[in-house]
C-alpha cells in the first residue's frame, strides 16, 4: 500500500480546534504527548470513509474528557450523563472532524456513521490499516489524538 498524505498535521489540527470549540465551547491546543494506547479508560470514536480513497478517522481520549465534552454539549452535568449520551457526543464530535478530513481527501468519498467504543484497548482500527496522520491535543489538561488510517 503507497502511503499519500491529503491533509496535513496543521488542517487536520486547525479542523479538529474548530469542531471542538463550536460544538464545546472549550479551547483545544496542539499538545506534544499523546494519548496512552492500551488503557481501560479511553473513549475511540471513528468514521469509515469509503470511495476513490479507503480508510478511518478516528478521535480518542480519555474517558473523562469525552465526559467533559458532553456536559457541554447537552449543557447537563457530568456525573448525571449517561453512557450513551457520552458515546453521541464524542459520536458527533468524530463525524463533524471525520467530514471536514473527508473533504480533502479524493473524491467521491462517503462517511460512515460514527462507532464510538467506551474502554477501547486498541485505538488502531484493523490490523492492516496504515497510520497517514496522527496529531495530539490537549484539552482542560487533558490529551486527545486525531488520527487517519488508510486501508
Amino acid at each position: 500500500m503507497t502511503r499519500v498524505l491529503f491533509a496535513t498535521d496543521e488542517q487536520i489540527v486547525g479542523i479538529a480546534q474548530d469542531v471542538w470549540s463550536s460544538f464545546t465551547g472549550k479551547v483545544i491546543r496542539w499538545a506534544n504527548d499523546e494519548v496512552v494506547a492500551g488503557s481501560d479508560d479511553v473513549t475511540v470514536g471513528s468514521v469509515a470513509v469509503t470511495g476513490e480513497w479507503r480508510g478511518y478517522v478516528l478521535l480518542a481520549c480519555p474517558t473523562q474528557l469525552a465526559r467533559t465534552a458532553a456536559s457541554a454539549m447537552f449543557d447537563v452535568p457530568a456525573e448525571q450523563l449517561t453512557d450513551d449520551e457520552v458515546a453521541d457526543a464524542l459520536g458527533e464530535l468524530t463525524n463533524m472532524i471525520g467530514g471536514n478530513i473527508k473533504s480533502l481527501l479524493p473524491r467521491p468519498g462517503r462517511l460512515s456513521m460514527p462507532a464510538v467504543t467506551v474502554g477501547a484497548s486498541n485505538v488502531a482500527p484493523m490490523p492492516r490499516a496504515q497510520l497517514l496522520n496522527k496529531v495530539s491535543l490537549a484539552c482542560d489538561g487533558l490529551q486527545l489524538a486525531v488520527s487517519v488510517w488508510q486501508t
